[in-house]
């Protein structure tokens, strides 16, 4: 009597990687590629948020700029007017008043 020596049958075994894949594929590359999509939308909200806030920052920088100018005229007319007070007043001056 002779025994066979033969292959076994690998199609179960197949057919279950097969499935597997196919899973793989449907579900978890599906949801990463979802999450993906997600993480993009979200970074390029994040840059025109970073692009709307540089835009207000210079706004405001100029803002700022213009403000310590009107400041620094306020504080020089300020000054004068304090320089004019403490003077002691001409001769004319005092005959207006009189």
């Amino acid at each position: 009597m002779l025994a066979g020596v033969g292959c076994k049958d690998y199609d179960d075994d197949i057919d279950k990687l097969n499935d597997r894949l196919d899973e793989l594929t449907t579900g978890k590359i599906a949801t990463l590629e979802s999450q993906l999509g997600s993480l993009q939308t979200a970074v390029d909200n994040l840059k025109s948020a970073d692009d709307a806030l540089g835009k207000r920052i210079d706004e405001l920088k100029s803002d700022a700029d213009a403000n310590a100018k009107d400041i620094e005229a306020l504080e020089k007319a300020q000054n004068q007017l304090s320089s004019r007070r403490t003077s002691t007043p001409s001769k004319k001056t005092l005959r207006t008043i009189m």
